[in-house]
């Protein structure tokens, strides 16, 4: 989950907490790897998954979003034969062959802060972990779009969103 509120209402965790990270912790590549002990913990937890699920994609940072496809890959070719964590970016093999991503959200909601972080900014001059995070997030293959409002039932509110939308 994105925030800690919303990790806590579906029994999850935020990026920073299933990759050992802190809100100060690096993002860059070389201090992504990990130790021995943060290796043990990224493997239990990693190892045996069948699926992401990522919600409010607009408001994740494209950084953060490629430090936990490379820790999760890494912890991946630990555990399972023929997974090559140096693919980790591909886009047939991201999140060290994990079978199942999902990613949902708005991409009209509220980008994070600073917005130029985000997945949907424009990466020149970012950095090459900025530029990873967006290339991930740009390779999925199934795409489907939803274009049913649930959120209202009120016919002021959709037509208020659907003008939003235009």
């Amino acid at each position: 989950a994105g925030s800690n509120k919303a990790a806590r209402l579906i029994d999850g965790v935020t990026l920073h907490t299933a990759n050992g990270l802190q809100g100060n912790s690096s993002l860059l590549t070389p201090h992504l790897r990990l130790s021995p002990e943060n290796r043990k913990t990224a493997e239990y937890r990693f190892g045996p998954l069948g699926a992401k699920i990522f919600d409010e994609c607009s408001q994740y940072n494209a950084r953060l979003w490629h430090a936990d496809c490379y820790r999760t890959a890494a912890a991946r070719e630990a555990v399972h034969k023929g997974v090559k964590f140096y693919e980790y970016a591909d886009p047939y093999h991201t999140w060290g062959d994990l079978p199942i991503v999902i990613v949902c959200g708005d991409e009209l909601q509220l980008p994070p802060v600073p917005a130029e972080a985000g997945l949907f900014a424009p990466i020149e001059g970012r950095s090459h972990e900025q530029k990873v995070g967006v290339k991930i997030f740009s390779g999925f293959h199934n795409v489907y779009r939803l274009t049913t409002q649930m959120r209202f039932d009120e016919e002021i509110h959709k037509s208020i969103l659907q003008k939003m939308r235009v």
